[in-house]
Protein backbone atom coordinates (compact mmCIF):
# COMPACT_ATOMS: atom_id res chain seq x y z
CA UNK A 1 0.00 0.00 0.00
CA UNK A 2 1.69 3.60 -0.74
CA UNK A 3 2.46 5.81 2.02
CA UNK A 4 -0.61 8.29 3.24
CA UNK A 5 0.38 11.61 1.47
CA UNK A 6 0.91 9.49 -1.83
CA UNK A 7 -2.64 7.76 -1.44
CA UNK A 8 -4.11 11.70 -0.44
CA UNK A 9 -2.20 12.75 -3.39
CA UNK A 10 -4.04 10.41 -5.85
CA UNK A 11 -7.23 10.70 -4.11
CA UNK A 12 -7.14 14.28 -4.40
CA UNK A 13 -6.23 13.91 -8.50
CA UNK A 14 -8.97 11.84 -8.88
CA UNK A 15 -11.54 13.85 -7.41
CA UNK A 16 -9.94 16.33 -9.50
CA UNK A 17 -10.62 14.47 -12.93
CA UNK A 18 -14.46 13.38 -12.10
CA UNK A 19 -15.07 17.26 -11.68
CA UNK A 20 -13.51 18.20 -15.16
CA UNK A 21 -15.33 15.43 -16.61
CA UNK A 22 -18.59 15.98 -15.33
CA UNK A 23 -21.35 17.64 -17.19
CA UNK A 24 -21.86 21.04 -16.11
CA UNK A 25 -25.17 23.46 -15.96
CA UNK A 26 -24.53 27.17 -15.78
CA UNK A 27 -26.90 29.19 -13.62
CA UNK A 28 -27.69 32.59 -13.77
CA UNK A 29 -28.89 35.52 -11.37
CA UNK A 30 -33.23 35.59 -11.27
CA UNK A 31 -33.94 37.79 -8.63
CA UNK A 32 -33.12 39.59 -5.23
CA UNK A 33 -35.25 39.13 -2.65
CA UNK A 34 -35.23 42.19 0.20
CA UNK A 35 -33.12 40.54 2.32
CA UNK A 36 -30.74 40.92 0.32
CA UNK A 37 -30.86 37.00 -0.66
CA UNK A 38 -30.27 36.21 -4.51
CA UNK A 39 -32.32 33.80 -6.50
CA UNK A 40 -30.81 31.49 -9.39
CA UNK A 41 -32.28 29.67 -12.09
CA UNK A 42 -30.50 26.76 -14.26
CA UNK A 43 -32.16 27.52 -17.49
CA UNK A 44 -31.45 23.76 -18.86
CA UNK A 45 -32.92 21.67 -15.94
CA UNK A 46 -34.70 24.25 -14.29
CA UNK A 47 -33.00 23.70 -10.57
CA UNK A 48 -33.51 26.77 -8.33
CA UNK A 49 -31.51 27.95 -5.30
CA UNK A 50 -31.81 31.02 -2.84
CA UNK A 51 -28.06 31.86 -1.75
CA UNK A 52 -27.75 34.16 1.10
CA UNK A 53 -23.97 35.05 1.65
CA UNK A 54 -24.03 36.55 5.27
CA UNK A 55 -23.76 34.52 6.75
CA UNK A 56 -24.01 32.10 4.55
CA UNK A 57 -26.67 29.60 3.62
CA UNK A 58 -28.10 27.95 0.31
CA UNK A 59 -31.76 26.72 -0.12
CA UNK A 60 -32.98 24.56 -2.93
CA UNK A 61 -36.40 25.71 -3.86
CA UNK A 62 -36.73 22.93 -6.95
CA UNK A 63 -34.19 20.18 -7.57
CA UNK A 64 -33.06 20.01 -10.98
CA UNK A 65 -30.96 17.17 -12.86
CA UNK A 66 -27.85 15.54 -10.53
CA UNK A 67 -25.35 17.74 -12.22
CA UNK A 68 -22.37 20.27 -11.39
CA UNK A 69 -24.46 23.24 -11.45
CA UNK A 70 -21.81 26.70 -11.69
CA UNK A 71 -22.72 29.92 -11.76
CA UNK A 72 -20.82 33.43 -11.75
CA UNK A 73 -21.31 36.94 -10.95
CA UNK A 74 -18.90 40.40 -11.05
CA UNK A 75 -16.25 37.71 -11.85
CA UNK A 76 -17.01 35.86 -8.95
CA UNK A 77 -17.37 32.01 -9.75
CA UNK A 78 -19.79 29.51 -7.66
CA UNK A 79 -18.87 26.08 -7.92
CA UNK A 80 -17.00 22.82 -6.78
CA UNK A 81 -14.54 23.62 -3.75
CA UNK A 82 -11.81 21.36 -3.01
CA UNK A 83 -9.32 22.59 0.19
CA UNK A 84 -5.79 21.50 -0.36
CA UNK A 85 -2.91 22.05 2.13
CA UNK A 86 -0.62 24.96 1.51
CA UNK A 87 3.19 23.05 2.57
Amino acid sequence: MPPADTQRHLERAQTRKRIRDMERHEMTLSGMHPTGAEEWTCPECGKKVVLKWHPFKRIVLVDGEDVEHVASRGGLKIGPVEITPSY
